[in-house]
């Protein structure tokens, strides 16, 4: 589906799995865990025929940075409010393996690292409900933002940003963070889709449905 091997109203069925019984029963249940967390995040749709692809499209990704640029500032700005010194250690722990991943070019950790740091901000907030909101949105977008990452002023630039963001938030200064946090993903939404207009990266085949 992210490759587009598989585009929007796509229908494909389950295949049988011929190995060893134990080998088997593994890989249907990995399968099954699979195509369920993609009907939870409504990327696919059960149907008779089989599993239908609904895709995620440009306009589905605006809406999912809308949303981001409503609460990433008040998320940001409660963690710089509630975060413990616990906390703040473990994004100064993770913004270190960002900076280092992106002075190695590593596209695929520095990816893995922006989420974490997301994460753990979203988890310095001390809100459950803050926390299930974001952090499936931050997801759901990461496998589009890849081609973005690769760029490395892309990359230097996000980590910049990610290091505002956590000053503020260490600081304890909820205004300072709810800045920074704002300018970050306005910037991201910017550069994502600067690569989708050089690259084509986003899928507009379900942009209709």
């Amino acid at each position: 589906i992210v490759r587009r091997h598989l585009s929007g109203a796509a229908v494909f069925k389950r295949a049988k799995i011929h190995l060893p019984q134990t080998v088997h029963n593994d890989l249907l249940r990995l399968r099954e865990q699979a195509l369920r967390r993609l009907a939870q995040e409504h990327i696919i749709v059960e149907t008779t025929r089989g599993a239908s692809v609904i895709g995620i499209n440009k306009e589905d990704m605006r809406d999912m940075y809308d949303i981001r640029m409503r609460l990433e500032g008040f998320a940001a700005y409660k963690a710089a409010q509630n975060r413990t010194d616990e906390d703040v250690e473990k994004l100064r722990k993770i913004l270190e393996l960002q900076e280092f991943y992106t002075q190695k070019h590593d596209a695929d950790n520095i990816k893995n690292f922006d989420t974490d740091f997301h994460a753990e901000m979203y988890l310095c907030t001390k809100s459950q409900n803050l926390y299930f909101t974001l952090e499936p949105l931050h997801k759901k977008g990461i496998k589009y933002r890849k081609a973005s990452v690769v760029r490395t002023n892309n990359a230097e630039q996000s980590y910049e940003e990610h290091k505002a963001i956590f000053e503020a938030i260490a600081a304890g200064d909820p205004e300072a963070a709810e800045a920074a946090a704002l300018t970050h993903i306005k910037n991201a939404r910017d550069r994502l889709f600067k690569e989708e207009d050089n690259q084509n990266g986003i899928d507009d085949s379900t942009e209709n449905n």
